[in-house]
């Protein structure tokens, strides 16, 4: 199945349990940079199978050389996660799931940054 599908069918999801159309154009936009940086940066083909721990560790460090605050990177990565936890929901044509583990857990994450208060 293709990444773009699977983003699709979740999102679908997401918006019959009443997530906010702003958050439903977000993921996909999310999803579908993913998929760019997949097919355009990595090489690799729009499928799930393509879904891995080296590919989402890849996206984070392309953000990262790109500028993208760790903030951002963290919030991108949790988009690809919830869409990686779909897909372990999923089932292919032998019902098998289309993941077996969520591949945003295999590496370290940014650091959060937080905000300097002043008193």
């Amino acid at each position: 199945m293709e990444i773009t599908a699977l983003g699709d069918r979740c999102l679908q999801q997401m918006a019959v349990q009443g997530s906010p159309p702003s958050t439903i154009t977000e993921y996909d936009r999310v999803v579908r940079q993913f998929v760019s940086y997949l097919t355009v940066r990595a090489g690799a083909a729009n499928d799930v199978r393509a879904f891995t721990a080296e590919a989402g560790r890849g996206f984070m460090l392309y953000l990262g050389a790109l500028g993208v605050k760790p903030s951002t990177i963290r919030h991108r990565l949790s988009v690809l996660s919830t869409l990686a936890k779909f897909a372990m929901v999923e089932r292919d044509g032998r019902g098998r799931p289309l993941l077996a583990a969520n591949p945003l857990l295999a590496f370290t994450w940014p650091k959060r940054q937080r905000a300097k208060k002043e008193f």
